[in-house]
């Protein structure tokens, strides 16, 4: 016959105070789980791990309605630049929607900028020293079409950019875009397809990739687990 507890060598084993002390013990390993996890879930809940946990967001609406008035631009400005919708921009700096990276691209350009503006929050923060970037410090960028993505490095190295990216299943930057530069990868888990200049290529945990970044590039998560991606470029013109 099963038993939640352990197996009792004698009748003394069966005294209130055992019993109650071995309920407590199971009560407290069982409260160190995740709710739902056994170990095999566990394990895979930590192989999981979509590397922003910790990192907060950024409000990039905030920092783009900020950047437009200290331009002197208004909405209508951008939209007229961008070809995007005056609602959707006044959304986007709202905050009521994320952008896509090409959006967000696109509006960087129009206010002389590029995406590494937006983590400017991380480089004002690092207290320690200009060489260390510490996880309480870090925040993300979270884009619309299901990723997110968190700077790396300080802003002690000014020609070099790394990124840690967190695709959710189907997550994809499905139009190419290329800009000056070169650029390097490692899939830290999942699965990623990559995209470049037209050749499509589908990396699994471990793998690396690199390329000149002129050439017309995309990518997305073809599984149905987060893929974390480590990335480095320079220059940062991302």
């Amino acid at each position: 016959m099963g038993s939640s507890f352990d197996v009792v060598t004698s009748v003394h084993d069966l005294s209130p105070g055992r019993v109650l002390g071995q309920m407590a013990k199971k009560q407290t390993i069982e409260k160190s789980k995740p709710e739902g996890m056994n170990k095999r879930t566990l394990f895979a809940h930590k192989r999981n791990s979509t590397g922003t946990e910790g990192v907060s967001p950024i409000n990039v609406g905030g920092k783009i309605r900020a950047k437009r008035k200290s331009l002197g631009m208004t909405i209508e400005d951008i939209s007229l630049k961008t070809g995007l919708s005056i609602g959707h921009i006044s959304q986007i700096e709202r905050d009521i929607t994320s952008p896509t990276l090409n959006v967000l691209q696109m509006i960087a350009s129009v206010l002389v900028v590029n995406i590494s503006y937006f983590f400017s929050d991380l480089q004002d923060s690092v207290n320690e020293n200009r060489y260390i970037t510490r996880l309480k410090d870090r925040k993300f960028l979270n884009f619309s079409s299901g990723f997110k993505e968190t700077q790396v490095n300080t802003s002690a190295v000014s020609n070099l950019q790394v990124l840690c990216s967190t695709f959710e299943p189907g997550a994809a930057v499905d139009e190419a875009y290329s800009h000056e530069g070169e650029e390097c990868g490692l899939v830290v888990s999942g699965t990623f397809e990559i995209e470049i200049d037209g050749e499509s290529f589908v990396l699994a945990e471990g793998d690396g990739f690199s390329f000149p970044s002129d050439k017309p590039h995309s990518y997305r998560n073809p599984g149905d687990a987060p893929a974390v991606v480590v990335w480095a470029m320079t220059p940062p013109s991302y």
